[in-house]
């Protein structure tokens, strides 16, 4: 008889330790008439977590008196309709990864009325971890929408504005946390990672830098360019590169740019590098036709070419197919000279396969005076009226002497052909 007493009085306490005690009801619950009789009300618990006062989801809210158990939602929160109008104790806890320690509340239940408090737990210690990485790029500026990897878990996800990812519910010990963006249109950053030690019950912050990716923000590099004049009654054909690279890190951050195609004909590659010119920021190369096996351009640019850059960091941007511009295989005739005091120029052009109509073109007029040495006097760019005959007025009045003029046609791609020179004298 007295191990009886003894456990009674430690099933009480405990009851009592934990604030989830238990009155017995005033009246008899077998009675038919205690239900038929009395009026209810409800209860509407939140549950937060005392160091954040965020909700807690998923926590087990329990009303022991009436064996009443339910889940707390997303926000936290959990209701208990037609309850007797009573006094009852409000049991909270959450259990498994990330337990938080029971708490309990009294709460008095009121007729048709909802009765709301709110239950704050404190965090026990638990078996799992977080991490959160912040990704940068080179000039410690964040990067937004990139992509965040943990392939021995099969997680991910992206950067917010600030470059914060987070991870949380990890398993302790080490993982490797891999970070890119491939975003086109925008700045493109390589992949990189870093390894983490995931740590129970603890949030580990880590960082890493992205070297962002050149890219090709103007690509009209592929020209096949024909010169025609006095001194070359040949035609020359050369094949023009021409690239505008872009690479958010800085142009001094480019090593180089690269032209490659396979010939199909003998199956080995083709590499041309670019140089850099400082006036026009543009990497460019003219390449001469005899630098392919056949000599003839025109096969080599029905086979597919790709242009790549690369930065110092070993880091190239994705293939670009470049535009291929126009080849113009004619040039204007350059006829007579009406000699005034602003002479009158006049010139035939009649290219239609090359330029399906006249805003795709400019003619390029030049006079040049033959004195000591030859000098240029006279150049401006003149807009086509039609594909035939041609007039320009000279805008100067020249002074008496011996002359030459030569007019160019000049597509938008920077590729010419020139009229060989007539001379005439004023």
């Amino acid at each position: 008889m007295g191990v009886s007493k003894t456990l009674i009085i430690y099933l009480a306490v405990a009851l009592f330790a934990t604030g989830c005690q238990w009155d017995p009801p005033r009246t008899n619950p077998l009675d038919p008439g205690y239900y038929r009789y009395r009026p209810t009300g409800g209860i509407e618990i939140s549950v937060m977590a005392l160091d954040s006062s965020l909700p807690i989801p998923n926590a087990e809210v329990r009303i022991p008196q009436l064996k009443h158990i339910a889940l707390t939602d997303s926000f936290g929160l959990v209701s208990f309709n037609t309850l007797p109008v009573d006094t009852y104790w409000i049991c909270a806890e959450r259990r498994g990864d990330f337990p938080y320690r029971i708490d309990s509340v009294r709460i008095s239940v009121r007729e048709n009325q909802i009765v709301r408090d709110t239950l704050l737990l404190e965090a026990l210690p638990s078996a799992l971890g977080s991490v959160r990485l912040r990704v940068l790029t080179l000039g410690q500026q964040p990067i937004a929408d990139a992509t965040v990897l943990i392939t021995e878990i099969g997680r991910f996800t992206l950067t917010d504005a600030n470059g914060y990812a987070r991870f949380d519910d990890l398993p302790p010990g080490p993982l490797w946390l891999r970070a890119y963006r491939e975003i086109q249109g925008d700045a493109i950053y390589g992949r990189d990672s870093t390894q983490v030690t995931i740590v129970s019950a603890s949030l580990v912050d880590a960082s890493i830098n992205l070297d962002a990716l050149p890219s090709f923000t103007r690509a009209t590099a592929n020209s096949l360019a024909f010169t025609a004049n006095r001194e070359q009654e040949v035609p020359t054909y050369f094949l023009r590169l021409k690239a505008e690279v872009f690479d958010p890190d800085g142009p001094a951050d480019l090593r180089r740019v690269e032209v490659k195609w396979i010939d199909s004909y003998h199956q080995d590659s083709l590499l041309i590098s670019l140089g850099y010119d400082f006036v026009s920021t543009l990497w460019t190369a003219d390449v001469p036709s005899d630098s392919f096996y056949d000599g003839q351009i025109e096969n080599a640019l029905t086979l597919p070419f790709k242009f790549q850059a690369f930065d110092f960091a070993g880091n190239a941007s994705p293939s670009t197919e470049a535009i291929m511009a126009r080849v113009i295989h004619g040039f204007p005739d350059a006829q007579s000279v009406l000699p005034e005091q602003f002479p009158e120029l006049i010139w035939q052009y009649e290219r239609f396969t090359e330029f399906s109509n006249i805003h795709l073109f400019n003619y390029d007029v030049r006079i040049y005076r033959f004195l000591v040495r030859e000098e240029l006097v006279y150049d401006t760019l003149v807009p086509p009226i039609n594909f035939r005959e041609n007039r320009h007025r000279v805008g100067v009045n020249l002074p008496p002497g011996n002359y030459s003029w030569e007019v160019s046609v000049l597509d938008l791609f920077g590729n010419s052909s020139s009229s060989p020179r007539i001379q005439f004298n004023r």
